[in-house]
């Protein structure tokens, strides 16, 4: 029984339409470069349909998926296009009643061969029946001859050529072939990377043995260098173990001068060290003789301090003359212990005070912008107030230094007569609770 029988397909004049076309195929492309399709209408030339590009493939196959732009053709130009180069390759005037359909016959196709799908099925050109219609047009364009040699017709009479079992059987043997020149040719490739890898670790051996052969000429002349070197330095150490045993017993003569003149300065240190305590002893005496003659108490009532009985009140403070009064010998007052206390301790005052009892005034040489009036009152009869608040102020400065350095903070600066007695408080247990270090020389060495 023949297994190969064509099945009948019959379509009507009316359904070989331009819109039933759902793909175009080429078979045997001469060129197979970047191309589309384009389907053009016969006789305005307009562009109905333009496909996407398809690379480089001798069997394109384009789907036609906008079937309503084409409309109810009965004839339509199909143009194949190189996309890379904006040319036209094939153009084929197609007639579909001029079609047949294809079936399951095996076809030898030509190059060029334009192929339609339409009803789910391909169709291909009838020259016996149609001998002028579905030729294709060769264009005259040398620069599109050249590359793609020579254009054909891409339709041509179907014929038998073999059954399916000798296709299938001739295509087993070209894939075989195929594989074994792709075999072959890499197992070629392969050597020839190992030849030249191995001649590439020929010459690299060849050179890494001429570094080492310049490397060891290299070190053995530096070796030479050092050699000769090391006798250098070998007589220059000779002659420097002499001169340290002569800097040796220069050492010891000086060592022993020295011990002589550390045993004649120990009474010094001893008389040194006597006179630091005595100095500290009349300090203390003088800070408790300070402390006794500017009495410094507070009044019970209105708890404010006061010295020698005169109140130091503020400025916004003051309701009467009597007040005012009693303001310029405290802070006169005030300004003379400032000066005591800091030739006592000596620590010398940023702002200078000249105690006149009523009539004090104090200095200020490090402010620019007072040009002329450097000197300030501590009173307020008959001068600026401004001057005298800014005058107080310094005295308050002079008061929080001496207690910085004496390692005292303070915290409330308005407070000068608290600040002066917690100073001299504080002074007081400093100097009952130092006490001298004893000094005793035992042989080379001062204890």
């Amino acid at each position: 029984m023949n297994t190969n029988k064509r099945h009948a397909f019959s379509l009507s004049t009316h359904q070989f339409r331009a819109r039933h076309v759902q793909g175009v195929q080429v078979k045997q492309l001469s060129y197979p470069a970047c191309t589309h399709l384009r389907l053009v209408h016969p006789t305005s030339g307009a562009l109905l349909f333009r496909s996407v590009d398809y690379h480089f493939s001798s069997n394109p196959h384009w789907i036609v998926n906008s079937p309503d732009t084409l409309q109810s053709l009965t004839d339509i130009t199909v143009q194949i296009w190189d996309s890379e180069r904006n040319k036209m390759i094939i153009e084929n005037f197609v007639t579909l009643s001029a079609m047949c359909h294809r079936g399951d016959k095996v076809l030898k196709y030509e190059v060029n061969t334009v192929l339609l799908q339409m009803h789910d099925s391909v169709f291909y050109y009838n020259h016996g029946k149609f001998p002028d219609i579905g030729r294709n047009v060769v264009l005259e364009d040398e620069e599109i001859k050249k590359p793609y040699c020579k254009v054909k017709s891409s339709s041509s009479l179907p014929r038998i050529s073999y059954d399916t079992k000798t296709v299938l059987n001739l295509h087993e043997m070209y894939r075989s072939v195929v594989e074994a020149r792709e075999t072959c040719s890499t197992l070629q490739q392969h050597i020839q990377q190992q030849v030249c890898q191995s001649r590439d670790i020929d010459m690299e051996l060849h050179c890494r043995i001429k570094y080492l052969r310049d490397r060891r000429s290299k070190l053995d002349s530096a070796l030479q260098k050092e050699t000769a070197a090391l006798e250098r330095l070998r007589e220059s150490n000779e002659k420097k173990s002499d001169e340290r045993s002569k800097l040796r017993k220069r050492l010891r003569e000086l060592s022993e001068e020295l011990t002589d003149e550390l045993e004649n300065m120990d009474w010094k240190i001893r008389y040194v060290l006597k006179s630091n305590s005595r100095l500290l002893n009349i300090q203390q005496n003088m800070l408790h003789e300070l402390g006794c003659i500017f009495r410094i108490s507070q009044d019970t009532s209105s708890h404010v301090m006061m010295i020698f009985g005169l109140k130091i009140l503020a400025q916004d403070q003051l309701s009467d003359k009597s007040e005012e009064e009693e303001l310029a010998p405290a802070l006169g007052y005030t300004a003379q212990l400032v000066g005591l206390l800091s030739y006592i301790l000596g620590i010398p005052l940023r702002f200078p005070v000249t105690p006149a009892l009523s009539l004090s005034t104090i200095r200020d040489d490090i402010t620019a912008k007072l040009d002329e009036k450097r000197v300030l009152p501590l009173y307020i009869k008959g001068k600026d107030k401004s001057y005298f608040s800014y005058g107080v102020f310094l005295l308050h400065r002079n008061i929080a230094q001496i207690r910085h350095n004496c390692g005292l903070k303070t915290e409330e600066i308005k407070e000068p007569l608290g600040n002066l007695q917690s100073l001299i408080t504080s002074k007081l247990k400093d100097t009952m609770s130092c006490q001298p270090p004893a000094r005793v020389v035992s042989g080379d060495k001062i204890i």
